[in-house]
């Protein structure tokens, strides 16, 4: 990554010195007690990948992806013999539960804390998705670690064992899905061949059947076994059935154990179970729950360990009455995966459990073997050009655990005590409760194409689509802070689309519209004609010149735009063209209903061309850049005076005794620009304490809700009075409020209830704060 020229960056430090500062200079970071989050993240990755509890304690009811659907995971432990119940709900196995002691929320970690039976046991769910842009593939594993520890809390040595499963609901759209479960097999340092369960010889090659390997050819040979099949997915890369109910020929046996003979000291002997749909259509459909790919459970050989599949009944009933470490797999599959709910179990016998403690783990993984499909084109999920099966995904992963951790718990320490020292605790408690839901909205892909990374990001729980401009772009404070590289990666696709380049993936579609995409399809496929886009041309246009110019000032490179200066050109003119007044066109706010001559829509095109005319200058041409400040200054001047509602500015030009939060100019503080008059932002911020209801500032006169990235973009402009009140609010909403769904943007800031949206990864706009350069900074204190 190039280092940022000094005339960039000489406010804020670049990214890669950012996580140390706290530390060096003596700051210490914390986290508020006994927070209460809407919903804690647990297995929380990519936007399928996506676990969360939403009750106040571990044990009141199922986890569910952050759809609001039930993903059955249930977790036991048994005390001197007697069963505790301490995940999962009540009805479904050990009535009498543990007590939850407490429940903290890193960026990257979520550990509970229970008692039961004098002893104490932690539960731990690390994602080690950090370090984006140093090691982009490592980042884009999709684990999470999980670590149970017991201790005795009352001098006594107890026998203990923990146990814990969870069901197929992860891995299938509804529950009725018929759905297999097996033990996939490695696959072997040197080809050999496999006999399937029809006696079929299958050689390890190029394709992947449910992690076996076999060459284009035999494909082919199984293809052709089911005739009643009219329809395959094949290509280069994979081979599966697309419509049969079964696929017995190319899964493992269930209950087969494979023992690894790699040169992982971790994959020796190491327990890999799965679960998912038996018939499976990659990229196939366009809801939000996943019904490809495989669940995965796996761990390493560890003292007192079992595993089993069958059914959940048979599972918990076999570990409460003491027969579980005898229990054998379930070979009758497939059946839906609602039919007698066949999980997939681990337990261990931890002995006798003293004050020191004993520990055991786990990984949660899930294998979408395709991630993306980019105008024709289908995209793996990048950790697939490292490694070639899921089982060797984890048994790396399984080396790597230890390092994983100790990473993870620095990036942890260093990030809240950065945020703690900016915006205080309560601040640092937001920020590492939306970390992952920011993260766990990105997909990282390989681009087999231009054989480089992309990334792309779901529009979660509003419309489903495919890298959204304006869910990007309040989304980009976070990447701007922590990852730029990385999401310089994430918008590429975008310039792709924009500048009429997808015929080489397949599908020539071009883009003739006079300013920036909107969207370039539904998840996870991107196929959008630009007719079909919702048309927001100020704000999109205005939004890519406005993360560009942020990325130029982060990296001091402009090289990878030389392609897509004439787009860019064009995109700014356009906007020269649609201001001082953009009429009637939509905003990002539109679910608030149309809103015409939008001062704020305004104030975003006055403030992309005076940071668009930063890139225009970077590439020598400051003439043109001098031409785009001119216009901006002129713009300004005019929005001053048509803007003016006595102490604040409206919401529309033509609406007198109107206000809304001018949100918009906040990149004119992060990129040091002059473009409105700080009078115009000290106004602003002051009339807004004059609108703070108990959970935040309304967005604006019409209704009483806002938007939680919105308001931190606003709060981030005002001096630091300002700024911790509107935190303040934003904080009481989360830990008050009833809607128990992960941290939604939109909510009723008088009732503290959710309004819509869940789990959507705007919340990386709360980051906003951490933009606004030091100086300026100290200046407002």
């Amino acid at each position: 990554k190039c280092e940022p020229q000094a005339t960039h960056s000489s406010q804020r430090p670049p990214p890669a010195m950012r996580l140390s500062i706290a530390l060096a200079t003596g700051a210490a970071g914390g986290l508020v007690d006994g927070f209460r989050p809407p919903c804690t993240p647990l297995n929380v990755v990519s936007p399928y990948q996506s676990v969360w509890s939403c009750s106040d304690n571990l044990y009141d009811s199922f986890p569910q992806h952050w759809t609001g659907s039930t993903v059955g995971m249930f977790g036991m432990v048994a005390v001197d013999g007697k069963v505790f119940r301490y995940m999962g709900a009540a009805g479904h196995g050990a009535e009498t539960t543990v007590t939850q002691k407490s429940v903290v929320v890193k960026p990257t970690t979520t550990l509970y804390r229970f008692e039961a039976g004098g002893i104490e046991l932690d539960l731990q769910f690390t994602s080690p998705s950090i370090g984006l842009d140093a090691d982009i593939v490592k980042s884009s594993r999709p684990i999470t670690h999980v670590t149970w520890t017991a201790k005795s809390l009352d001098g006594k040595d107890h026998k203990v064992q923990v146990y814990y499963d969870n069901s197929a609901e992860g891995a299938v759209n509804t529950d009725l899905q018929k759905v297999y479960w097996t033990r996939p097999l490695p696959l072997p340092a040197t080809p050999q061949p496999v006999t399937s369960k029809a006696g079929h010889n299958l050689k390890p090659g190029t394709c992947d059947i449910a992690n076996f390997k076999v060459d284009q050819g035999q494909c082919a040979e199984l293809c052709s076994l089911h005739q009643e099949c009219k329809a395959f997915v094949t290509n280069s890369d994979t081979c599966f059935l697309k419509s049969c109910g079964t696929v017995d020929d190319v899964v493992p046996e269930p209950g087969t154990t494979a023992s690894f003979q790699s040169g992982s000291k971790g994959a020796t002997n190491m327990t890999v179970m799965q679960l998912g749909a038996s018939s499976q259509e990659p990229l196939g459909q366009k809801s939000d729950s996943i019904n490809w790919g495989w669940w995965l459970v796996s761990a390493a050989p560890q003292a007192g360990q079992h595993s089993a599949m069958a059914s959940d009944s048979t599972c918990r009933t076999a570990f409460e009455s003491a027969r579980y470490f005898n229990l054998t797999d379930d070979t009758s599959g497939p059946r839906a995966a609602s039919d007698k709910w066949p999980v997939v179990s681990l337990a261990w016998d931890l002995g006798a459990v003293g004050a020191q403690g004993a520990s055991r783990h786990a990984i949660l993984s899930y294998d979408q073997y395709q991630a993306q499909r980019f105008f024709g084109t289908d995209m793996a999920p990048l950790w697939r050009t490292s490694w070639g099966s899921a089982v060797d995904l984890l048994a790396a992963a399984e080396d790597a655990r230890e390092q994983d951790l100790a990473d993870t718990a620095a990036f942890d320490e260093e990030l809240i005590a950065n945020v703690t020292e900016k915006g205080g605790s309560k601040y640092a408690t937001l920020l590492s409760l939306v970390y992952r839901q920011v993260v766990g909205g990105t997909q990282a892909v390989w681009n087999p194409i231009l054989k480089q990374p992309w990334a792309f990001m779901k529009e979660i729980s509003s419309d489903g689509d495919v890298s959204t401009v304006d869910v990007v772009y309040p989304a980009f404070p976070m990447f701007q802070y922590l990852y730029p590289e990385y999401f310089r990666k994430l918008l590429m696709p975008i310039l792709v689309y924009g500048n009429n380049e997808t015929k080489i993936y397949g599908q020539d579609i071009p883009y003739n519209l006079a300013w920036a995409p909107h969207h370039l399809g539904t998840w996870p496929v991107c196929d959008l004609i630009p007719s079909k886009q919702e048309q927001m041309p100020v704000e999109e246009s205005g939004n890519i010149l406005i993360m560009l110019a942020a990325l130029y000032k982060e990296q001091g490179d402009l090289s990878y735009l030389t392609n897509y200066f004439p787009m860019l050109d064009s995109w700014a003119d356009y906007i020269v063209g649609s201001l001082p007044d953009p009429g009637n066109q939509l905003c990002t706010d539109d679910f608030e209903g149309p809103s015409p001559h939008n001062t704020n829509l305004a104030a975003k095109g006055m403030v992309a061309l005076d940071a668009y005319a930063q890139l225009v200058e970077g590439r020598g041409d400051k003439a043109k850049a001098d031409k785009y400040r001119g216009y901006a200054a002129s713009f300004v001047a005019n929005w001053t005076q048509a803007a003016a509602d006595g102490d604040h500015y409206r919401i529309q030009f033509n609406l007198p005794n109107t206000w809304s939060q001018k949100y918009n100019i906040l990149y004119q503080r992060v990129l040091g620009l002059n473009t409105f008059p700080d009078s115009v932002i000290e106004a602003e911020e002051a009339f807004y304490q004059t609108k703070l209801e108990t959970c935040g500032v309304p967005l604006d006169n019409r209704h009483p809700y806002t938007k939680s990235d919105w308001s931190l973009w606003s709060a981030s402009m005002g001096n630091q009075q300002q700024f911790q009140a509107i935190v303040d609010a934003l904080f009481h909403f989360a830990n008050v409020t009833t809607s128990r769904v992960p941290l939604t943007d939109w909510y009723d800031v008088q009732k503290c209830t959710q309004q819509g949206f869940r789990a959507r990864p705007v919340q990386g706009g709360l980051f906003a704060k951490m933009l606004v350069p030091m100086k300026l900074d100290i200046e407002y204190i």
